[in-house]
């Protein structure tokens, strides 16, 4: 016990140098800036020189002394509540008002006084050390010369506030809406039992940086519900009343963004320049920034993905998420997923023959159409859609539960075939089934002609009297990829396996999703793309200015901007004066 305090404080102070020197011996082996504005992200390098392990120590210093102030603020909240109450007993005649400590407790977390109070102090301890780890001399140029453009600890920086400013009130939402803490997303795992709910509380222990919830209290009761994973997720109204976003714009709108970037409080002297189509806020390196909070210096670096940010964002950040499912948008996507499978079946007359019905009581499944979720990560996506169109289908209405042999399918309910795919690199606690390929793996395992490999020796005369065309057709394939790596490309690959169609779901163009001309055909990224063919758009882009062919286009494949389902989108780079995430569809032409 004594070697363990000792521990904690002799790293409480280790932390900060260590950081320090380690991102100056970085800086001294890799630039700090290349000619798109950003250091090469070598992770083997920061290892070698221990900058996530000094990240990983300043965060527990932040997070134990913040504990440590938070417990003193509760306490004396806790004493002079109870102060009032004898002083209201005394003037109402000795009248005692007997409340639980349980229910004090509940109280003083829901009010907003409170969380501004612990999101004041989280702040200010967050400030001491990030101040000291990342501005020694208190000058732009420890910016500028050191950490700007290295993305992993300007990420790292950017969390660590957002937790600790909305950390609180994610703890009111969570309290307040008992419906999030449901969410398929936010359980440790999809099997229940001791071990999932010992999971899922650690990570709300760590989500909020704190010990004292207990978070199956108000729990709901409903066993139907809790075992429907599309029934346990929020609905959109929870979702913008809980982490008030009422009044956030529901559109992109990235001009209102450089706007406020440029004009903001006027705290850090700044002009705006364009680096590869983004805003790069230019700073003066000789700025004092003694007096300027930590908030407006991330700000600058992010280019207002700081204080254009609320809670949502914050607990994306922490739960390692990309976007929030919500009820209506997986309703909608598998609506739209159900009658691409039915248009498909009506194409073939003979498609009773290339369905299974795997269990009784269950839908059956089509062959023809192969959903694939590829770079699924946890599977909820996947796994949320299937119990959806399983209930649609077999018309079970939310009070009961999907496997009760008395649910009969509607006629010519099918439900396509679905398959989560990841290739587990980033190691991902799944919550529902994914299976290990790579994106090739999948595509060569589950775009092959499924018809010919299901047809029976003894088949009917009706059955073999098919063309040869109808029994070599593969499935029609769709593919879900949501969220795809930066500066990655898959779509090549899913065009030039000849998909029916993918759906992307991210920032679309200009975001952190793929490649903003590879990926979305975005022009002005074109000149920038060591990868763009000269040779196949030199036609497109001559000196008339001319836009390039987008290579979705030139692979006959044709977009449509998903609009009904982005509106029920909740995204960790949603901002308060625009919204980033969207679900695109590039569909093979006929």
């Amino acid at each position: 016990m004594v070697f363990f305090i000792l521990s904690k404080y002799v790293t409480k102070w280790i932390g900060t140098p260590l950081f320090r020197s380690g991102l100056r011996l970085r800086n001294k082996l890799i630039p700090t800036r290349n000619k798109i504005g950003y250091s090469d992200t070598n992770y083997l390098i920061d290892m070698a020189c221990l900058i996530p392990y000094s990240q990983k120590i300043i965060s527990l210093a932040i997070h134990d002394e913040s504990k440590h102030r938070m417990i003193d603020f509760r306490q004396q909240r806790q004493e002079q509540q109870q102060l009032s109450k004898v002083e209201a007993d005394n003037k109402n005649n000795n009248t005692t008002t007997t409340t639980t400590l349980a229910e004090d407790t509940m109280k003083m977390m829901t009010d907003p006084v409170v969380t501004r109070r612990l999101s004041n102090i989280r702040v200010a301890v967050l400030d001491e050390y990030l101040r000291q780890s990342l501005l020694p001399n208190n000058r732009w140029s420890d910016v500028e010369n050191n950490w700007r453009y290295h993305l992993r600890v300007v990420a790292w920086a950017r969390k660590e506030f957002l937790i600790s400013k909305y950390g609180p009130h994610i703890q009111e939402a969570m309290m307040a809406y008992p419906q999030l803490r449901n969410s398929p997303q936010l359980l440790g795992t999809t099997t229940g039992g001791s071990g999932g709910s010992l999971r899922r509380r650690r990570m709300f222990l760590d989500l909020v940086h704190r010990g004292e919830i207990n978070l199956d209290n108000n729990e709901s009761n409903n066993s139907t519900t809790m075992t429907s994973p599309f029934l346990q997720l929020p609905l959109s109204s929870v979702i913008i009343n809980a982490f008030r976003m009422k009044r956030w714009n529901d559109e992109k709108n990235t001009e209102r963004y450089s706007y406020q970037v440029e004009n903001g409080d006027g705290e850090i002297d700044s002009q705006i320049e364009t680096i590869m189509t983004r805003n790069h806020v230019d700073v003066p390196v000789d700025t004092d920034l003694s007096s300027t909070n930590i908030e407006d210096i991330l700000d600058v670096v992010t280019r207002g993905y700081v204080k254009n940010c609320g809670p949502l964002n914050a607990l994306c950040q922490e739960a390692n998420f990309y976007q929030l499912w919500s009820r209506e948008y997986v309703k909608h996507l598998g609506d739209y997923l159900l009658e691409r499978t039915a248009a498909r079946r009506s194409v073939d007359t003979q498609q009773q023959a290339h369905t299974n019905d795997i269990e009784e009581g269950m839908p059956m499944i089509s062959q023809d159409t192969v959903i694939l979720d590829i770079g699924a990560g946890d599977g909820v996506l996947m796994h949320c859609l299937r119990d959806y169109m399983e209930r649609k289908v077999m018309g079970v209405p939310d009070n009961r539960k999907i496997n009760s042999k008395k649910s009969i399918p509607k006629t010519g309910g099918v439900i396509p075939t679905m398959v989560a795919i990841d290739d587990m690199s980033w190691r991902i606690f799944t919550k529902g089934p994914v299976e290990k390929l790579s994106a090739e793996q999948a595509l060569d395992k589950y775009s092959t002609t499924l018809i010919t490999q299901t047809t029976p020796d003894n088949a009917t005369d009706s059955t073999s009297s098919l063309s040869s065309d109808q029994q070599d057709r593969g499935p029609q394939v769709i593919v879900l990829c949501s969220w795809m790596p930066m500066g990655e490309d898959w779509t090549a690959l899913f065009r030039k396996e000849g998909v029916d169609e993918y759906i992307l779901i991210g920032e679309a163009d200009d975001g952190s999703v793929g490649d903003n001309w590879l990926t979305w055909g975005n022009p002005a990224f074109y000149a920038k793309n060591d990868d763009a063919d000269d040779a196949e758009t030199e036609v497109n882009n001559d000196e008339d200015g001319i836009s390039p062919t987008p290579p979705y286009v030139k692979d006959r494949y044709h977009r449509w901007d998903m609009d009904d389902l982005t509106k029920f989108q909740f995204s960790s780079f949603d901002l308060a004066v625009s919204k980033s995430s969207k679900t695109v569809s590039f569909r093979k032409s006929l």
